[in-house]
């Protein structure tokens, strides 16, 4: 079996290498990594604040669920 010649392969494989700019591929991996669906984790924290101009107060109302996926009891929360 003859032998290839790589000069033309790299020279090849180079030239469209270039093109691609590293600039390119990170943003490209950056917007892979941000647009990943939702995880799911094991406790939810919902926080609604309402300010009450005339009164200069604020109403916080926090909902705190957990979910325990083990079969074991929780011990600290």
């Amino acid at each position: 079996m003859p032998f290839i010649k790589a000069a033309p392969l790299v020279q090849t494989f180079n030239s469209c290498f270039a093109l691609i700019n590293l600039r390119v591929i990170f943003s490209i991996s950056l917007l892979f990594i941000m647009v990943q669906p939702k995880l799911w984790g094991q406790h939810k924290n919902e926080i609604v604040a309402t300010l009450d101009g005339p009164t200069n107060q604020i109403r916080i109302r926090q909902h705190f669920t957990y979910v325990n996926q083990s079969k074991q009891g929780l011990s600290t929360l």
